[in-house]
């Protein structure tokens, strides 16, 4: 890869995530947990541990090749890590209100409490084998 071809795939990848970062998400309730804005938060700080580092040695090309690679990667590992983490808070990843506009949404009360089924309580004590 030549210099002009490097310069020419940053500038796509750029406004490929410019506007994958426009993107606008929506959740709607699915259990109990905290409030929508405390729990995204949390995810989010969370989340930012799941990048990884990468080393690369090479042609030019190839490390910045491998630099997008472990970019992308990193990025999907997070977004992937938040749906996830937002799940275990008791909320649901749906599409854009554009995409949603004559889609019928399931929609949860926002006052439901857990059953006693629901409150699972981790074993006192765990035996080797079982």
């Amino acid at each position: 890869m030549n210099k002009r071809n490097i310069i020419y795939t940053t500038i796509v990848v750029l406004c490929a995530a410019a506007l994958v970062g426009c993107q606008s998400v929506s959740y709607s309730r699915i259990g109990p947990g905290p409030e929508l804005e405390y729990a995204l938060a949390q995810c989010e700080i969370n989340a930012m541990s799941t990048e990884q580092g990468m080393f690369a040695m090479g042609t030019p090309g190839y490390v910045f090749g491998a630099q997008l690679g472990n970019a992308i990667t990193n990025e999907v590992r997070r977004q992937e890590y938040i749906r996830r983490c937002m799940v275990l808070n008791g909320w649901r990843q749906g599409p854009s209100s554009a995409a949603r506009a004559g889609a019928h949404q399931f929609r949860t009360p926002t006052t439901m409490q857990p059953s006693t089924l629901q409150q699972r309580r981790p074993p006192t004590r765990v035996i080797a084998g079982q």
